[in-house]
């Protein structure tokens, strides 16, 4: 026997066994040309294969030879090699045009499942659970913290902070939008109560000159360094307008009767 065709031999040898099986285990394998599994392949070892592993119904797996030369490459059997599904290079960096996670204990089509692909027509990366009829499942995230370093974060529903939104700006911090409803709580319409004690304006007066702010708001120093509240600084404003209200009736009815009395007088 020619010695010098061993290898070849042996190697073609060991394809055909994977190429004949329904299922093979190995605990190493190394493949010099090409490798055709029908079923599975379990390779407990070192799997090797130099040119071209194919695995029907799956993918078609290229390892250390693929068509851009990179170390893995795998694309849909009706695909060509220049249009792989998932392929890292020799340098170690991994690339995919999508990635699925199914939900393990229903692992079916109609099964919740994580999807990320590149949206190419918009330029963007997506990501949804979306699994039967269209229907979408939470995404949980936890973490320490997030950072978004750089471009927009675009929320197209609902934002909900369970504790509390920092918004932190370079040189002001700015919140912008069409309307904001903040919940009021005890709103001030109790000024209008009959045993409301309505201050006068001379002990309004006197309050403002000794305070040098009006009785029940905060002073500056205290906003300044405390911060307010959006919703309190709307009631404690509306309580004040109202406060005006009264003070502007009470002086119409002593105009009034100012009128009356000068009238009376002229007869």
């Amino acid at each position: 026997m020619n010695y010098k065709f061993l290898p070849f031999v042996i190697g073609m040898t060991l394809a055909s066994t994977v190429a004949n099986a329904a299922d093979g285990s190995f605990t190493n394998l190394t493949v010099s040309n090409n490798a055709t599994v029908s079923n599975k392949l379990n390779v407990s070892g070192i799997s090797t294969f130099n040119k071209t592993a194919n695995f029907k119904n799956l993918v078609n797996i290229t390892l250390a030879k693929g068509a851009n030369n990179n170390f893995i490459e795998c694309s849909d059997l009706n695909k060509s090699a220049y249009n792989t599904m998932f392929y890292v290079t020799n340098y170690g960096y991994a690339f995919a045009t999508g990635f699925v996670v199914r939900e393990t204990a229903a692992n079916h089509c109609c099964s919740p499942a994580l999807h990320i692909n590149y949206d190419t027509p918009n330029s963007r990366f997506n990501i949804d659970t979306e699994s039967y009829m269209g229907r979408f499942h939470p995404i949980y995230l936890k973490a320490s913290s997030f950072t978004f370093d750089g471009g927009e974060v675009v929320i197209n529903n609902k934002l909900t902070c369970k504790d509390e939104l920092e918004v932190i700006g370079l040189t002001a911090s700015t919140i912008k939008a069409d309307d904001i409803n903040v919940n009021m709580n005890n709103a001030a319409d109790y000024v209008f109560d009959e045993n409301y004690d309505l201050k006068s304006l001379s002990e309004v007066e006197s309050y403002v000159n000794e305070h040098k702010h009006l009785p029940g708001i905060p002073s500056a120093a205290e906003m300044e360094q405390n911060g307010v509240s959006v919703s309190a600084m709307s009631n404690m404003l509306l309580e004040k307008v109202e406060e005006l209200t009264l003070h502007m009736i009470q002086l119409k009815k002593e105009n009034e009767a100012l009128k009356a009395e000068v009238k009376s007088l002229k007869k």
